[in-house]
């Protein structure tokens, strides 16, 4: 009936929830049936002969006669062959109809339908709940995973439940949302959808991405995101002549210093996280200003905007190391020095392609330095010259690299380092140059 109503009506697809809200524990309802009318079936249609038993003796039965996983897998064809049968006549009628199965477990019954309801040309859709409290990187891509292993051409749509989420934090996983996957779903509580922030807050919430991250377009324009600052990054989106970033703290350590837009506009917004939509007034934005929205940079600032993120971050790291002593940065040095010419000469784009693979570069070669010194001062912490604070902080960077985290694994390095400088002289020079050097350019231009 829906297939067929799809044909003349906007209708994309039909999703089952199989969440048996009348049993005792309706979310776990996922294993294998052992009552009497499917041991009877199977017994007649393998030619077992199988007694009348006690329900709860029914599955050590068959485990002890060895017919267990048998059983199970007549199961898992039987549901196969309907689940298959209803794709093929909803196919039949609309090829491009999608069917999905909302809160994806992982169990043999849900693998099983998105095996049987997906196509080559037309994927299962799973709407997950693992995402209610807020978008989860690891879970999500859990999944995936899931559906590449098992040869299973299907996609997952995170979901975000008011009742968990503060306005804006359902804004930032919202945004993540669309940007790792290109879509998602909230789910409005029908009881009361309202109990952490007032129902305009939320409202806005909705403006907001409609208006400067999809730029009311059915689809957003994704642009690479990048470190603005060590622990800050902007994401970015394109409308027609301008570009939104929206910029949110992504390690748990915040550093201190100030993230700066590359740009002479007047007319750009800042939009807060207590959702003020005002003029954005300074281009020079404190860890306080974030997370933040900065809706209406003009296209060609974002470039250097990235440009003078990397010229500073990188800047920072050689910093701290020539202040703490630290040798064999040489060629890095060399680099970082060309691309100071090219960035004075406003060649942003050559200093974004030369600096973003020689931020990486430095990280690798800092740590590959200072390691066994943190090796060395972890024997006998409270002889080290080394700050005890230090240690823990470049300890839990190494940690964090092994686990395969590189941003936060760097955040917490460049910290590391920026505390040893501190311990070992006075700070004497800070990389403010580049910004005088671009506010020169605008202005001469």
């Amino acid at each position: 009936i829906v297939a067929n109503l799809s044909l003349h009506y906007p209708i994309r697809g039909l999703t089952w929830d199989f969440e048996l809200y009348l049993h005792d524990d309706p979310w776990e309802r996922t294993d294998y049936t052992y009552d009497e009318p499917a041991l009877m079936a199977f017994a007649n249609e393998t030619g077992r002969d199988i007694p009348h038993m006690d329900p709860g003796s029914r599955k050590e039965y068959l485990q002890a006669k060895g017919f267990l996983e048998e059983f199970h897998q007549w199961q898992a064809t039987i549901l196969y062959r309907m689940a298959k049968s209803t794709e093929e006549k909803v196919h039949a009628i609309n090829p491009d109809f999608l069917l999905g199965d909302l809160n994806l477990r992982d169990s043999w019954f849900h693998w099983t339908l998105a095996k049987a309801w997906s196509t080559l040309e037309v994927p299962f859709v799973a709407w997950t709940e693992d995402t209610y409290p807020g978008y989860n990187e690891e879970r999500m891509a859990y999944l995936r995973q899931n559906f590449e292993d098992r040869g299973i051409h299907g996609i997952v749509i995170p979901g975000f439940y008011t009742r968990r989420l503060i306005p804006w934090r359902l804004l930032e996983d919202m945004e993540t949302g669309t940007r790792r996957d290109g879509m998602f779903w909230v789910y409005q509580y029908d009881g009361d959808p309202y109990q952490l922030a007032d129902e305009h807050l939320y409202a806005a919430a909705y403006r907001i991405l409609d208006r400067y991250i999809y730029f009311e377009k059915p689809k957003a324009q994704v642009l690479p995101e990048f470190s603005i600052y060590p622990g800050s990054e902007a994401r970015p989106y394109q409308g027609l002549d301008n570009v939104t970033l929206f910029i949110r703290h992504v390690a748990s350590l915040e550093l201190a210093g100030e993230v700066t837009i590359a740009s002479t506009s007047t007319d750009m917004t800042y939009i807060g996280k207590n959702f003020t939509v005002i003029p954005l007034r300074s281009m020079n934005l404190s860890s306080d200003d974030i997370p933040c929205i900065i809706a209406g940079l003009p296209i060609e600032d974002l470039t250097p905007t990235r440009a003078l993120s990397f010229v500073r971050e990188l800047g920072t790291i050689l910093d701290y190391c020539r202040r703490i002593g630290l040798e064999g940065l040489g060629s890095i040095e060399i680099e970082f020095d060309l691309a100071m010419v090219e960035f004075e000469k406003g060649n942003y784009r050559e200093v974004d392609s030369r600096l973003e693979p020689l931020l990486d570069q430095a990280y690798a070669e800092v740590f590959d330095i200072i390691w066994p010194m943190v090796g060395e001062a972890m024997k006998s912490p409270r002889d080290s010259p080394i700050p005890m604070s230090v240690l823990m902080k470049l300890t839990s960077a190494e940690r964090t690299y092994g686990e395969g985290d590189q941003f936060r694994g760097n955040v917490l390095m460049l910290a590391g380092l920026g505390e040893w400088s501190e311990a070992v002289v006075e700070p004497y020079w800070v990389m403010f140059l580049p910004v005088g050097l671009l506010a020169s350019r605008k202005r001469g231009s």
